[in-house]
């Protein structure tokens, strides 16, 4: 039996329904876990020290289809104003109690207070910094509604992106699943096949230096910028920077066309000897004379080889075998560490010049420059 700790006894009976119900549509629990809400805040914890094991098995029998429900917010509790006739019965119970137990814990109106979007609709100035760090579809779709004012559903739309998951083009809602807390350095979903029930597998992760019991999962290679935008916080262990976007320039071979796309993509084929750089190798987009786009570009928290690593094979796409290939990664790494040194000095000097409209969303402005001093400090530690 999944243990509950929970410092407000209806909201752990809130608990004990969703769990029984993602139960009763095949999900699967460790009889390890425990899912606790201390302060505001959800986290799953495990009683077992063994790494790797799967201690969560959601079939897609438990997780609702995200497109089949209409959700709707009244100040600041969240309802449904409509769902499809296709629902299983088991999927609106599921809902409704995962509508429940948000309600009770005041999550819309915590998520006022926390969003990212929500701080930048306030202060729109920043928008311009926002599209130089991440040229994002979801980003490029969300400071487009801004601008547009087309900010009524803001609320809703940005709570909800932080609560599903795309399994084979379907979003869907991760009951129970969803508390499992976010590490670079924990163990990504594992998503079985259809014939196994397809879904998603939850492994422990645990990081009891610094989180004694928690458990962690990845939800993607992130740095402090990109989830700050998609999960409204700041991941403060990544060993990375995500490159802004930029034109890599190399006289005489072509260009490089950098993207900052946060959602993962990488190529469908990695030469062997770079196989170990599978998370930091891009996908490419574009490929022709003089030209290649790639998806994104990672640049070390430390020196490392890395970065050079995969400059070389982007640059070799361009011109293989170039006979100055070692001065061409030179240039192209230089030409990165500067765009990016210069991208986060001008947000951080931009921030020292915001006045707020909200003074309540004054910790989201200490947020923001505590991201600031993360991705600067790595490029610093980078350079070294």
């Amino acid at each position: 039996m999944v243990a509950i700790d929970a410092d407000n006894r209806d909201i752990r009976r809130a608990i004990e329904k969703l769990v029984t119900l993602t139960e009763a549509s095949g999900a699967r629990f460790s009889d390890e876990i425990i899912v606790r809400y201390k302060q505001g805040n959800f986290s799953i914890a495990s009683k077992s020290n063994e790494k790797g094991k799967p201690f969560m098995r959601l079939p897609l029998s438990s997780l609702p289809r995200f497109d089949q429900f209409q959700f709707s917010l009244d100040g600041n509790d969240l309802g449904l104003s409509g769902w499809s006739e296709a629902v299983p019965q088991q999927h609106f119970q599921i809902v409704d109690a995962m509508i429940e137990l948000y309600n009770l814990c005041g999550k819309a109106k915590r998520h006022r207070l926390a969003s990212a979007w929500l701080f930048l609709a306030d202060q729109p100035e920043l928008l311009p910094l926002i599209l130089e760090g991440r040229d994002d579809p979801t980003v490029n779709g969300l400071v487009g509604r801004i601008r547009a004012g087309y900010i009524g559903d803001l609320v809703l739309d940005t709570f909800l992106m932080t609560r599903y998951i795309m399994i084979d083009n379907l979003l869907l809602l991760m009951p129970v699943a969803e508390f499992v807390n976010h590490s670079n350095r924990a163990q990504t979903f594992y998503f079985p096949p259809r014939a196994e029930g397809g879904g998603v597998t939850v492994r422990r992760t645990r990081i009891p230096k610094r989180f004694g019991d928690e458990c962690f999962a990845s939800y993607g290679k992130l740095d402090s910028l990109d989830s700050w935008l998609i999960y409204n916080f700041v991941e403060e262990y990544a060993d990375f920077v995500r490159s802004v976007p930029l034109d890599i320039e190399l006289p005489g071979v072509g260009t490089i066309r950098v993207h900052g796309y946060i959602m993962p993509g990488g190529p469908s084929k990695i030469p062997p000897e770079l196989e170990d750089l599978r998370d930091w190798m891009p996908e490419a987009l574009v490929k022709e004379r003089g030209l290649i786009e790639i998806r994104f570009l990672l640049i070390p928290s430390v020196h490392s080889p890395n970065l050079r690593r995969v400059l070389r094979w982007v640059i070799d796409q361009l011109a293989p075998g170039h006979a100055q290939a070692d001065s061409l990664v030179a240039s192209a790494e230089a030409q990165v560490l500067e765009k990016n040194w210069a991208y986060y000095e001008a947000l951080r000097q931009r921030l020292k010049t915001i006045v707020l409209k909200n003074p309540a969303k004054k910790p989201v402005l200490d947020v923001l420059n505590n991201l600031c001093a993360l991705q600067h400090g790595r490029l610093v530690e980078y350079g070294k």
